[in-house]
């Protein structure tokens, strides 16, 4: 086994822990890295790990996207919250990193809402959901990740 092959291990490791951070594009440098494992390797599985590693990275897009949205029309939020949310998320995360992108989430969805509605316990409600949405597809982004790291130790030990 060559260096490069243990490199690509440790920061598929690495990238596999970050990706539960919203912020962080893990799930692409993770498909970039099964990319590297795969033309590092003798390739008997042909194209299969890229189309695998392909379709991970689809399906991720779309459940991530499904559980924001849906936790958010569940709670009634505004048109604007999900912006609001994605604001706070890069606003906190440059100042109180990495739990400012929790707390970021948190306070832009509720401030927005309560510009918007005024009512506190709305305001409350939703931007506990759209906490919530970021915990749940940091999870399920995590979970792709394990995938592809698995795929990424299958391609480069066999």
């Amino acid at each position: 086994m060559e260096l490069i092959d243990w490199v690509i291990i440790i920061f598929s490791g690495i990238f596999s822990l970050l990706s539960f951070f919203p912020i962080i594009p893990c799930i692409e440098l993770l498909l970039f890295m099964t990319f590297l494992a795969w033309t590092n390797s003798d390739k008997s599985n042909g194209f299969l790990p890229l189309i695998i590693g392909v379709t991970v990275w689809i399906l991720n897009s779309v459940i991530e996207h499904m559980i924001r949205t849906g936790v958010l029309k569940k709670y009634k939020s505004s048109k604007g919250t999900p912006w609001a949310c994605l604001a706070g998320i890069i606003l906190f995360a440059a100042i109180i990193p990495p739990w400012g992108i929790f707390i970021g989430a948190f306070l832009g969805s509720f401030l927005w809402e309560m510009k918007a509605h005024g009512s506190k316990d709305k305001s409350l409600k939703v931007a506990k959901g759209a906490l919530l949405g970021v915990l749940a597809s940091g999870f399920g982004r995590f979970i792709f990740s394990l995938v592809y790291l698995a795929q990424i130790v299958l391609i480069t030990f066999k």
